[in-house]
């Protein structure tokens, strides 16, 4: 018969073995692939011009957590900067 080793998780790999009916050792082994993370956002801060934000994730089948940063909000000033650079350097 089949009998599971060990249960796939998020990032390991699980073992799937087969017996023999009638001598009972294992004839074969097979790998069963990880499952992977399955991340939903369960929280999000909007970055401003002032501070970064961020995005929590939360991983459905294992609940391992993850943030992602957010940068702040370019003002309309950086943007002119930026922009001035980017001319000036066309022009040379």
């Amino acid at each position: 018969g089949e009998c599971v080793l060990r249960e796939a998780t998020c990032p390991v790999a699980g073992v799937l073995a087969r017996t023999c009916a009638v001598c009972g050792d294992v004839q074969l082994t097979t790998e069963l692939p990880p499952l992977g993370h399955d991340f939903v956002e369960t929280g999000r801060q909007e970055p401003t011009e002032a501070e970064g934000g961020w995005v929590d994730y939360t991983c459905t089948r294992c609940g391992e957590e993850k943030r992602e940063t957010l940068p702040p909000l370019e003002t309309e000033t950086d943007a002119l900067t930026d922009r001035r650079k980017n001319h000036e350097k066309a022009l040379l």
